[in-house]
């Protein structure tokens, strides 16, 4: 008896460790959503780039180009509202711009949970999932209740978030 148990234990650990040592990326659209859920909820700006796909990425570098080739008045208020040196705008990456603003929009919804007296969190509820073989849309009901359609892609077999979060579009 004491065997089986050991063994059943000892494969037990093996299957977690198997499981924690496997592919690090999400093996679901939902798994994505939920860790896109859980790092937004920690306020994990980085969390979160590394979930998004590559062709937002991608967008979001077009966008600091065009602001960096813009009027200085565009310029300042993207430093300032968030908080970054003018300065460093010229040598400012597609990752820290994302990440900057991903940082305001946490900013502003802690600013709106001051105003509601409560914090506000990100959950879904999810309600329909299309999954294909590279492409997925999940529809949910956000933490407001309002209804969303989210698409997901796979990038090297791990999806992605195919919407920008620093905009929810």
């Amino acid at each position: 008896m004491k065997n089986r148990i050991f063994v059943f234990v000892l494969s037990a650990f093996f299957s977690l460790w198997l499981i924690g040592c496997g592919q690090k990326g999400a093996a679901t659209p939902q798994d994505t959503l939920v860790r896109f859920a859980n790092a937004f909820n920690a306020r994990d700006a980085e969390a979160i780039y590394n979930l998004t796909s590559s062709d937002v990425i991608k967008e979001a570098g077009r966008r600091l180009a065009q602001l960096k080739s813009s009027e200085e008045i565009y310029k300042k208020t993207f430093c300032e509202d968030n908080q970054i040196p003018i300065e460093k705008l010229d040598s400012l990456t597609t990752k820290e711009f994302f990440i900057a603003n991903m940082k305001l929009r946490f900013r502003n919804m802690d600013k709106q949970s001051e105003y509601a007296g409560k914090k506000i969190v990100v959950n879904f509820e999810i309600f329909f999932a299309s999954i294909g073989t590279e492409k997925a849309v999940i529809k949910a009901r956000d933490y407001s209740g309002a209804e969303v359609i989210l698409p997901f892609t796979k990038e090297n077999g791990i999806w992605k978030l195919d919407f920008d979060p620093t905009t929810m579009r």
